[in-house]
């Protein structure tokens, strides 16, 4: 039986309704005999011309064996292929679904629950002990009123050039179906570098060990040339363009009282102390250390916005070499715009009240 559109199945049936007679029908239409019997019996038996609903192959998961499936995928770590292995295992299926299949079927469970099931890729994050949750609501609460004017934030980053010659933007809008591309290395160029902010600006960059083309003058406890930070260096950082740079910042800015030096518990840091107490005691004006600054609190941090804003605006010049990605970041960091650096200050009092509501947790950037 020849397969028929559906709009010529209702001219058969229109035609047979006026002239009554299949024979009459299929002449004046042209069409097979036998096919015109054949769709208004089929009318007259289930009242529709349309094709018969087929069984089709069964579903290799039912509804019990997709819960389970939803249940250990979002409460276990385990891949698609451990999970269809899982269900076999665990009597849910009668064999082994393939992972594509399966995690098809879950993906329209949760849909159907409201919820938006999405693979989660790249480094994991350090998880938060309850004693470091605790720590941070604890630096949250002590620093709810405290006046961040005073504080100069610093921390250290590596600003990787990975696109040489090309300008890497963060959004590419675009109406057709052209990619984003760019240039690619596998070994890119480094810019290692400390740098501080403060209410009235940035400090200078000081390049350290792990930039390209730079030669450490520091050794390791083994006495070997150092390959990453050291503790004499971070001395180093400190007294030559920490210290000295926080005093020009703050001066600038009219500061007359004394200023905190905030810094996160990198082991190398506890080489500040010795710099920052020689400062105080030859200064008019003393530094302190914040005390008490959580671990594992990069987002308590505004400097790390501060990151990704320079680092977005060196990535879209487009530097072609060492120098002059160097140069680029160096630019950068000292063009930040104050208004920028307002709005970041001002945002300190939500992120410790931000803190103190998720009990700790980190915060969503």
């Amino acid at each position: 039986m020849p397969v028929l559109a559906l709009h010529t199945r209702h001219r058969i049936l229109a035609t047979y309704e006026q002239l009554k007679t299949y024979k009459a029908t299929a002449r004046k239409l042209d069409v097979n005999l036998k096919t015109v019997k054949h769709w208004v019996r089929r009318f007259k038996e289930t009242g529709q011309v349309g094709a018969k609903r087929k069984k089709g192959r069964p579903r290799s998961m039912s509804d019990t064996a997709t819960a389970a499936a939803l249940q250990l995928l979002t409460t276990a770590d385990m891949s698609l292929s451990d999970l269809s292995r899982k269900l076999h295992e665990e009597g849910h299926t009668s064999h082994r679904v393939h992972r594509v299949t399966v995690g098809r079927w879950v993906k329209k469970l949760a849909q159907s629950q409201g919820k938006r099931l999405r693979a989660l890729t790249g480094k994991p994050r350090p998880a938060l002990s309850e004693a470091n949750k605790q720590a941070r609501v604890s630096f949250a609460r002590a620093h709810l009123r405290t006046d961040w004017a005073t504080v100069m934030f610093t921390d250290r980053k590596k600003f990787l050039l990975r696109s040489p010659g090309s300008s890497v933007r963060p959004v590419t809008w675009n109406t057709g179906d052209r990619r984003r591309t760019a240039s690619s290395v596998s070994r890119p160029v480094v810019v290692n570098l400390y740098a501080g902010l403060t209410v009235h600006g940035t400090t200078k960059c000081h390049l350290v060990t792990g930039t390209t083309g730079y030669k450490s003058t520091h050794y390791n406890k083994k006495g070997e040339p150092a390959r990453n930070i050291t503790a004499s260096e971070y001395d180093d950082v400190v007294q030559n363009t920490l210290l000295p740079e926080g005093d020009r910042l703050f001066r600038k800015g009219g500061v007359l009282q004394n200023w905190v030096l905030q810094q996160d518990n990198d082991p190398t840091h506890r080489a500040a102390v010795q710099p920052v107490t020689a400062w105080s005691r030859g200064h008019s004006r003393s530094v302190q250390l914040l005390k008490d600054w959580p671990p594992n609190s990069p987002d308590l941090n505004m400097i790390e916005n501060l990151w990704s804003i320079v680092d977005a605006k060196v990535k879209a010049r487009g530097c072609k070499n060492a120098s002059d990605f160097k140069q680029a970041v160096i630019e950068e960091m000292s063009a930040v715009p104050q208004d920028t650096i307002t709005k970041l200050f001002a945002s300190m009092e939500k992120r410790m009240k931000k803190v103190i509501e998720c009990k700790g947790e980190r915060l969503r950037s």
